[in-house]
């Protein structure tokens, strides 16, 4: 976001819990011990990463409202990666001290390069940088969207049908990584839709609602994705909701890059999330919340009604979610208000250092993870856990708020020498 753009409080709020949920989420899948109450209880770092897709799309469109010239599209690609490369750079050398130099040269070579995905798979120790590609073509897509001043809606629709025709009618002429692609695009081009034709808000901020809304999105993939909706799985209308893209994707090796077309039913509640945490204007608001609340409730009654008592207890977590979700948003309480106020102010912190804390975790969690503490199974892991935030804070910090501040003001310095 360019200096002189106001910070949205509480979209940083949202961005900083993103990026501690896909922390909490990816610790819970390390393939150790885990106690089974934070397993059921985490949060998804798939549906959060789709918050981040969706999120990324507003703030480039809301931090830049044209581009007429050469002039401002290099302007615009300077930014971009000033805010993205030197922080990214600094992840992979970490990464790769961590995990012992063991790549080839061509390997490392397309990974700086941001060439991950395509050419090569990334880093073992830092799979999650694979997002950073992508986000990276969203950025030089958005270029001519708004120099030419394409109708978004019609684009993210486009992104849609073209992704589900490319992948059901398997043309080889398009590998199924296009539909990678496409299905993320989506989901961005959905954050500059908010940004684009959503009026902002004037009124006062609710946060009781904004901490309804975090509530919401909890609930959401557990509900809909992990129980799949069984009683519709296999009617047409949700047939695309359970395909997914090949496992291993021409060009990526052998990673599997997990967007598939179930993702698509998570798109309106990524939408709304952020529009609420944004501040912008919805018609008819509380319509579309019933709309989105019904699949969640019968997802509820459809695991409750299941003849296998563990798939119901499975949904404690989300429904206790989503309870709370309906509690923040219809009790008018005073405590809740304050519980939402102090939810922004600490996840604006968070926001602040959150490309740090996505972009270093998965290394840090690699090398806190081959740390071998004998005794008690569950001290063990609090003390790893502990020492695995620690650590990610700290490097977080560092790497946004001392090594990016000082890459921004040498890089401002050398331009007004110049």
């Amino acid at each position: 976001m360019p200096i002189n753009q106001p910070i949205n409080i509480n979209l940083e709020a949202l961005r900083g819990y993103a990026a501690i949920f896909v922390v909490i989420g990816h610790w819970t899948l390390n393939g150790q011990y885990t106690p089974m109450p934070l397993v059921v209880f985490s949060p998804s770092p798939h549906l959060f990463l789709l918050v981040f897709f969706v999120l990324s799309g507003y703030v480039i469109t809301i931090s830049n409202k044209g581009m007429a010239n050469y002039a401002q599209i290099i302007n615009y690609v300077k930014k971009r990666l000033l805010r993205i490369y030197p922080i990214y750079f600094l992840a992979l050398l970490v990464t790769l001290i961590i995990a012992g130099f063991h790549y080839s040269a061509s390997a490392i070579f397309w990974n700086f390069a941001m060439m991950q995905d395509l050419i090569t798979s990334p880093f073992a120790e830092n799979g999650p940088t694979w997002s950073l590609h992508f986000e990276m073509l969203f950025y030089l897509l958005f270029i001519p969207l708004i120099f030419f001043r394409l109708n978004f809606i019609a684009v993210l629709v486009l992104s849609m049908l073209l992704a589900v025709c490319n992948y059901c009618f398997q043309l080889q002429l398009y590998p199924p990584i296009v539909s990678l692609y496409l299905l993320g695009f989506a989901f961005w081009m959905g954050g500059a839709c908010i940004a684009k034709y959503f009026t902002a808000e004037q009124a006062e901020v609710d946060h009781a609602k904004l901490l309804s809304a975090l509530f919401f999105i909890l609930a959401t993939d557990q509900m809909i994705t992990r129980s799949g909706l069984p009683a519709l799985r296999d009617s047409a209308g949700f047939l695309l909701f359970k395909q997914h893209l090949p496992d291993t994707p021409p060009g990526i090796g052998g990673m599997a890059i997990v967007l598939g077309y179930q993702d698509l039913a998570l798109l309106p509640y990524c939408l709304y999330t952020v529009l609420v945490f944004s501040g912008r204007k919805l018609k008819h608001e509380g319509w579309w919340f019933t709309l989105l609340l019904m699949p969640l409730l019968y997802s509820v009654y459809v695991a409750l009604t299941e003849p296998a008592r563990e798939h119901a207890m499975a949904f404690a977590a989300p429904v206790g979610y989503l309870g709370l979700s309906l509690i923040f948003r219809f009790v008018n309480w005073p405590v809740i208000e304050g519980l939402g106020r102090a939810m922004v102010r600490i996840g604006a912190w968070l926001g602040s250092i959150s490309y740090g804390i996505y972009i270093i975790h998965a290394p840090l969690l690699y090398l806190v993870g081959r740390i071998n503490i004998a005794g008690n199974p569950l001290m063990g892991y609090l003390i790893k856990l502990s020492l695995l935030f620690a650590l990610i804070i700290m490097m977080a910090y560092l790497l946004e708020k001392v090594f990016q501040l000082r890459i921004r003001n040498l890089i401002s310095g050398k331009i007004k020498a110049s």
